[in-house]
């Protein structure tokens, strides 16, 4: 087929780059319809784009808290977030060379000023770091619909509506704010 590692990254910073935000869909089309999404729909979007191409996937299911993950939410979040409570999060893997790496699309890089992992110069041919502090872990080609059963949560695990419009709107300003100093350095320049 031919493609590059280089092919490989360029469809990996298009996925990362659609805005992360909390929401209820697991599927690529309302990702792409929507504009926004979680780790769930963004790697089932990584997922059909790297089959398209050739390319063997499967997802990567892990157990979480929100306390242990790398990323500072502002105080007056924390409680919101900091409940203790299992959960679950999506990356994949790609099979390239007779082997599977570790990819993680689930942060866009404006959230990196507030210290999630967002993974930058990646060289498409090895793992990367997960965005969260793994708990457990699971490999499977069932989709991100079947990631608590799999993980074997079977406990609430959604956050409160108040809660992610909060948690979104801070997402937003984050966005915003970094949007604003981007323009203004290379104004500079």
């Amino acid at each position: 087929m031919g493609l590059t590692c280089r092919d490989i990254v360029t469809i990996f910073e298009r996925v990362r780059d659609i805005p992360f935000k909390f929401a209820p869909h697991h599927d690529a089309e309302t990702l792409l319809q929507r504009g926004f999404g979680t780790c769930a729909p963004k790697h089932a979007l990584l997922a059909l784009l790297y089959q398209r191409l050739g390319i063997e996937t499967r997802f990567v299911y892990v157990s979480f808290r929100f306390e242990e993950m790398p990323g500072e939410f502002p105080h007056d979040l924390r409680p919101l977030l900091y409940d203790g409570i299992v959960r679950g999060h999506t990356a994949l893997q790609l099979k390239l060379n007779g082997r599977w790496i570790d990819v993680d699309a689930t942060f866009d890089q404006p959230l990196k000023a507030a210290g999630f992992v967002v993974t930058e110069a990646w060289d498409g041919c090895s793992s990367m770091p997960l965005v969260v502090k793994p708990l457990t872990r699971v490999e499977s080609v069932e989709g991100p619909d079947h990631e608590e059963a799999l993980l074997g949560i079977r406990h609430r695990t959604r956050l409160s509506r108040e809660a992610v419009d909060r948690i979104n709107r801070w997402l937003d300003q984050l966005r915003l704010t970094q949007s604003v100093t981007a323009r203004a350095e290379r104004s500079k320049e």
